[in-house]
């Protein structure tokens, strides 16, 4: 059964204890991916984040993620790809489990599943400071129709470091 209530967790569980491993959603997770995405819509109902569940799950370059335990998802991502990158297009955390790393792990394995390639995102004011925070670079600003300002954002993953021979040593 998927919980409608992404405010309480299942009985007995302290927010510690739950297991991060951010997997790709099942479509049995919708409904309650679609309650913790509502966030990231304008309207913010249930209903809009159905309808941006269902626009990812018809659209054959995006893939929603999240994190699903006992049967709700506490946190779920919208990840597409575009021709020269990955663009992180939604990103929410459950309410009561924020400021709690979920949203820097969540940013984390973003960079990890673009691979190669950048991984771009678009924020407000608001959402600018934690991305930031979290590595990533701020390379476009403007103005949205609304009159608020949006910022530009991108992140690649960390590179491997190659061993140094003894010619470059010295």
């Amino acid at each position: 059964m998927i919980a409608s209530d992404p405010e309480s967790l299942p009985d007995g569980v302290p927010a510690g204890a739950i297991p991060v491993s951010i997997e790709s959603l099942n479509p049995s997770d919708d409904e309650a991916a679609a309650v913790v995405l509502a966030g990231c819509t304008r309207e913010g109902t249930r209903e809009a984040g159905r309808a941006l569940v269902a626009s990812v799950r018809s659209d054959p370059d995006a893939d929603l993620y999240g994190l699903a335990f006992e049967g709700q998802v506490l946190l779920a991502y919208v990840l597409r790809r575009a021709p020269m990158s990955m663009e992180l297009t939604h990103v929410a955390v459950a309410p009561l489990l924020r400021r709690q790393g979920l949203g820097r792990a969540t940013l984390a394995d973003a960079v990890r599943r673009a691979g190669a390639r950048p991984l771009v995102t678009e924020v407000d004011d608001a959402a600018l400071p934690f991305f930031k925070a979290c590595g990533f670079k701020l390379f476009g600003k403007r103005k949205a129709p609304d009159g608020t300002t949006r910022y530009r954002l991108g992140a690649h993953a960390p590179r491997p470091r190659q061993a140094m021979t003894s010619k470059e040593g010295v």
